[in-house]
């Protein structure tokens, strides 16, 4: 297809953004994105179809409250790219999305989006209140005309991989789980952060933190400023960040990424 491209859902009300392509997909939040989700992803890169995925911006809620999110958007959006994915789909879940019911969102799906392939987790569901799960997928796909495969989830430490268990562990300061369960170190995205400084070779970050925060203490931390990389220290204090000993410019940076320790 060329190049990575990002469509909002809005655009499938009035045509076929895809141009009448058939595609290969999968849905989800993909807050992380982690293993079970790039176990999703593989099995949509290995379709001869064009190949995306679909996501959702907004808040996210668990049992009512609201939750820091493991990624931000623009994460979710580069992992994808990364993978191999030809594109991906934005829903704002915030609007009336949300009282769609699920054989409408199947049924747009493959009439606007070009739908022939879904790829979901055993436990997904969708449509107003999550009444539509894999059952009920599968009975609608023969009529929509698509093929439905089920992944099972990805086990570690005897549970599922989740983003609510990643969320948790990142709370805790255990980033070698995280690591073990995203499959890679887990960082902040700072692409348009506001830094000031904050004593000897300090930098405090001056605005609020959309991602999940681990508790209060020091961490060992890579800065990644483009290509570039440099060790510090993250100190994090009643959800504020001071970074030390990075060097260069913090505004500059467009990752902070955990060690699997603890520093002190």
């Amino acid at each position: 297809m060329g190049d990575f491209r990002v469509y909002s859902w809005d655009e499938g009300a009035s045509g076929r953004p895809l141009g009448g392509q058939k595609t290969a997909l999968t849905v989800g939040v993909f807050d992380g994105p982690h293993r079970g989700h790039r176990k999703l992803i593989n099995a949509v890169l290995r379709q001869p179809l064009c190949r995306g995925a679909v996501t959702f911006a907004g808040l996210l809620k668990s049992s009512g409250t609201v939750k820091a999110p493991v990624s931000t958007m623009g994460q979710r959006l580069d992992f994808f790219k990364e993978q191999g994915l030809d594109f991906a789909i934005v829903i704002d879940f915030s609007g009336n999305f949300g009282k769609m019911e699920g054989r409408a969102f199947l049924g747009t799906l493959a009439d606007r989006w070009g739908m022939k392939f879904l790829a979901e987790g055993d436990d997904f569901r969708c449509g107003h209140h999550g009444a539509c799960g894999i059952e009920e997928i599968s009975r609608l796909s023969a009529g929509l005309d698509f093929t439905l495969e089920v992944e099972e989830s990805v086990i570690y430490r005897g549970e599922r991989i989740s983003s609510s268990r990643i969320r948790d562990a990142v709370g805790a300061g255990d980033f070698a789980a995280v690591e073990d369960m995203l499959g890679r170190p887990y960082a902040l995205d700072c692409r348009g952060w506001a830094w000031t400084r904050a004593g000897k070779g300090g930098a405090l970050m001056g605005g609020e933190v959309l991602q999940a925060l681990p508790k209060d203490g020091v961490y060992g931390v890579t800065a990644r400023s483009g290509a570039a990389q440099s060790r510090g220290r993250l100190e994090v204090s009643g959800g504020g960040l001071v970074l030390y000993d990075t060097g260069g410019k913090p505004e500059c940076i467009s990752e902070i990424i955990f060690k699997a320790y603890k520093e002190k």
